[in-house]
């Protein structure tokens, strides 16, 4: 089958998650090749692509930009493999939401994980495999009652985004984990003090997805 294709197959039996990375060659006009992660049994990446969407939802034109171009970005400079060390696009992808939530002031997004259900929620709605995978998904009430008051360009945010972390944030103390207030942990209340980024997925609390 494998020699039946014209996309280039690369199987990561031995990744945290196994997976089988499928690429193909872009035309000139496109910015970077077209890609693909093929996996199974992985409910909780369903839950960070619902989780993604839904905030993709309440900002299209700005956060999407952002996502793309972090994305695109990072895949030219050959950072975003978790298998070789880096972050994954997902990781980079929460960098993105931590900053439009938690650093810029006002706020381009609230912090869907802190918002509360408003309706009564069975136990399959909040945890999954050990998981806390709760967040307000009815975007459509919230468009109605949330607005951000920030009206940066794309080109704005992006121009802080590589400041702070260039810059601001503090790699040596700090880990990101979306759930909390703020946004910040310490690496030591985590027991991982020699990494150089942590990240603590939001629909994965406690779980590190960036060594």
């Amino acid at each position: 089958i494998l020699q039946d294709t014209d996309y280039h197959v690369l199987p990561l039996p031995k990744a945290r998650i196994p997976i089988i990375k499928l690429s193909h060659s872009a035309p000139p006009e496109q910015p970077t090749d077209p890609t693909c992660d093929l996996g199974d049994h992985n409910q909780l990446a369903l839950e960070h692509t619902r989780l993604l969407l839904s905030y993709a939802m309440l900002d299209p034109p700005r956060l999407r930009a952002l996502v793309l171009f972090i994305k695109v970005w990072t895949k030219r400079r050959k950072l975003n493999s978790p298998y070789t060390g880096t972050l994954s696009s997902y990781g980079y992808a929460l960098l993105v939401l931590f900053f439009l939530i938690h650093v810029k002031k006002p706020a381009v997004l609230p912090n869907l994980q802190r918002i509360p259900a408003g309706r009564e929620l069975s136990q399959h709605d909040i945890m999954l495999e050990g998981h806390s995978i709760y967040f307000y998904d009815d975007m459509e009430a919230l468009r109605r009652q949330w607005h951000s008051d920030n009206t940066d360009s794309v080109g704005e945010l992006l121009l802080d985004f590589f400041r702070y972390f260039s810059r601001d944030f503090n790699y040596t103390k700090d880990a990101i984990a979306m759930r909390t207030e703020g946004g910040l942990v310490t690496k030591e209340s985590r027991r991982w003090p020699h990494a150089l980024l942590g990240i603590v997925a939001p629909v994965q609390p406690g779980s590190s997805v960036a060594g």
